[in-house]
């Protein structure tokens, strides 16, 4: 299945879900800040129940504030919690300068492009 089986929109981050194999892709696109946060826990508790593997792909994130990060850093906590294996696709240097900052470049599981597992 391609990328855009189920899509979200709020303010500008859209939450598109889509399962190939037997990993779920969550892919954000636009903005992940305080106001559009409920988006992505959304569609991760969509998933969470049935899911053994969840890419988180950031390529078309534009801005994260530090509500986004916590998200992230949250879904990556449940997983390893729960023995969900979870993959996030680095997105653009704007982004990635966030988790480099907060020094979480070695702490979440990033990987540069979504390949097939």
């Amino acid at each position: 299945m391609a990328i855009g089986d189920t899509a979200q929109r709020q303010m500008s981050l859209e939450v598109q879900v889509a399962v190939a194999a037997d990993w779920h892709t969550i892919r954000l696109a636009g903005d992940l800040d305080v106001a559009s946060k409920g988006l992505l826990d959304d569609a991760v508790a969509g998933v969470a129940a049935s899911a053994r593997r969840i890419t988180l792909d950031l390529t078309s994130l534009r801005f994260m504030d530090s509500t986004g990060v916590r998200a992230i850093v949250d879904l990556n906590e449940r997983c390893a919690r729960d023995g969900v294996e979870v993959r996030i696709i680095r997105g653009p240097k704007a982004v990635q300068r966030v988790f480099e900052l907060l020094g979480l470049l070695d702490v979440l599981p990033f990987q540069d492009k979504l390949t097939e597992a």
